[in-house]
């Protein structure tokens, strides 16, 4: 499992960006692996590890303001979206693909009197 945190790229839905690239800057954290197991084969007691699909979540981080309903019709929608992350001085990404929004958290930042709306995903796939 490894954790990515950073300034998004993009926040793109439906091949459309809505966020980030040029537009107004986010952050988020994308954390990544894929499902393990193991099991005994019939008839032995010796373990056998497997490796399953690629899971990914994450959150997104940015500035609330009044009136803004980007990641509340991102919820109410059900809609399918992707993060893409691009991480600082080292010229790479990671995106996330097929992410449906989890929950919705809005609150003041720490000594600050900025709102700040956080919303928590899950996807299906990263590359």
């Amino acid at each position: 499992m490894a954790t990515y945190t950073g300034i998004v790229g993009a926040l793109v839905v439906s091949g459309q960006t809505l966020s980030g690239a040029d537009k107004e800057g986010m952050e988020a954290t994308i954390t990544i692996g894929k499902e393990r197991g193991k099991f005994n084969a019939i008839g032995t007691d010796v373990s056998q590890h497997t490796t399953g699909m690629k899971t990914c979540d994450g959150t997104v981080r940015r500035k609330w303001v009044s009136g803004d309903t980007l990641f509340q019709s991102l919820m109410d929608g059900n809609t399918e979206f992707e993060v893409t992350i691009e991480i600082s001085g080292q010229g790479q990404s990671i995106t996330a693909s097929g992410c449906v929004a989890n929950s919705i958290v809005r609150r003041v930042a720490p000594g600050t009197e900025v709102m700040t709306e956080e919303m928590s995903f899950t996807g299906r796939d990263w590359y």
